[in-house]
């Protein structure tokens, strides 16, 4: 993997998982619940697995809709998701940075010196032979307590949804991998490497240009830095990957275009000594002063913007309250607008003359009362699916299952609103 830069892209069909770095887990956009073994479409959005496939059993065709951009979604191109949880730093926070090396000819990453790994993605975007049979199993056991709880009209789609899981566990094996990180050999070279400090939580946040240059001149040389620091940070400057960027950071140019990062400014009254903070007193200063100017604009643009919201408000209301721009109030009361659909019955409202709603009223004549809708039986489940080698097989099978059927109502239908009345017949 040594050759994918941050630009390359990694045909789907080898992707097995996806790993997210987020500050909080999304939600479902079907649900809106938390996700429950998630799934990643190809245009990068997440659903529920049980969810999407109670997606697909509603369409015709061999796709469906993507619930959020339209794009078409096929079964076999789910992948497993997972996520790594990393809450935002701010100004203020105290933060850890790991000295990290990378060739200036690869995108690979490595720590100078071992440090505790918390998730195989930490410092690495791509990972070739990862063994995954713990997500797998992770989301069996989850759909597995969600089976014992969920709706009787949700309990095909979970079984469904567990068998998909059983068909990835038995396809996939226990796989020794690559290590995460290619180990370099000797000492540092910058001929050849850059080096630089990174947030040890793998999120792309670094110590900016002027850190590194005082932690070098207290130093000495490159090879003296420490292997991790910890400090307070002063300042987040946040940024995203351009052409430009890369020209000016060569250290980041492994990060892919349009990527968001971060450089951040500490307290060097922690990490160096006390000629080190003489010698760049000036530039110290000065550092101070930018983000005390910088803090002052924000605060102005913000009044700023306080201050027109406020001017182009009460100007709406003079020239609403004037008499070249009368202003017309309508009339109305809940009882114009009828009870909820399924609500208990209860008699319409009747026609008043000069009302904002006669139109409407005249459509509701058509009816004396408001009828609830028809109950939906709870069908049961089926006592097992048919298992085939692929979830498009699944997605298919969910075809067969019986669906839920409305009971005709007793009575004859009546419209609730109409404008037939009014329509001239030729």
């Amino acid at each position: 993997d040594e050759e994918i830069g941050g630009d390359d892209l990694i045909p789907w069909d080898r992707v097995i998982l996806v790993n997210q770095l987020v500050e909080r887990p999304p939600l479902c956009p079907i649900c809106l619940s938390t996700l429950i073994a998630p799934r990643i479409t190809k245009c990068g959005h997440t659903t529920c697995l049980s969810c999407i496939l109670h997606y697909f059993t509603l369409s015709d065709n061999a796709y469906a809709r993507c619930v959020l951009c339209s794009e078409s979604v096929y079964a076999a191109d789910l992948r497993c998701l997972t996520f790594d949880i990393r809450p935002a730093y701010v100004p203020g926070d105290k933060a850890t940075f790991i000295l990290c090396r990378r060739l200036k000819t690869s995108s690979i990453i490595e720590p100078v010196s071992p440090v505790t790994i918390n998730s195989p993605f930490q410092f690495s975007s791509v990972r070739v032979g990862l063994d995954i049979t713990n997500v797998f199993s992770a989301e069996r056991s989850l759909l597995a307590q969600c089976l014992e709880v969920a709706d009787p009209l949700e309990l095909p789609y979970i079984e469904m949804a567990l068998n998909c899981v059983d068909l990835l566990l038995e396809s996939s094996s226990p796989s020794t991998g690559r290590s995460p990180f290619r180990k370099f050999s000797g000492p540092i070279d910058p001929s050849v490497e850059y080096v630089f400090y990174q947030s040890e939580d793998g999120q792309p946040l670094f110590l900016n240009s002027f850190t590194y240059r005082a932690l070098l001149h207290d130093r000495g040389h490159i090879a003296n830095l420490p292997t991790s620091i910890a400090s307070t940070i002063h300042d987040i400057v946040h940024l995203r990957q351009t052409d430009s960027s890369r020209s000016r950071h060569r250290f980041i140019r492994h990060l892919p275009l349009t990527a968001n990062f971060a450089f951040c400014d500490v307290d060097l009254t922690t990490v160096v000594g006390p000629e080190t903070l003489a010698h760049f007193s000036d530039e110290i200063q000065h550092q101070w002063d930018m983000r005390e100017r910088r803090k002052e604009a924000e605060i102005k643009e913000h009044e700023r913007m306080a201050t027109d919201h406020n001017e182009r408000e009460m100007s709406l209301r003079q020239r609403a309250s004037s008499s070249k721009f009368p202003t017309t109030f309508l009339r109305y009361d809940e009882a114009d607008f009828g009870p909820a659909i399924g609500s208990s019955r209860v008699q319409a409202a009747p026609v008043q003359s000069g009302n904002w709603s006669a139109v409407a009223n005249r459509g509701l004549t058509a009816t004396e009362t408001w009828e609830p809708l028809p109950s939906r039986p709870r069908t049961p489940p089926p006592a097992s699916l048919t298992t085939g080698p692929t979830v498009a097989r699944i997605v298919s099978a969910a075809a067969a299952l019986p669906q839920p059927t409305r009971t005709s109502s007793s009575k004859s239908k009546q419209t609730l609103f109409s404008n037939a009345g009014s329509r001239g017949h030729n």
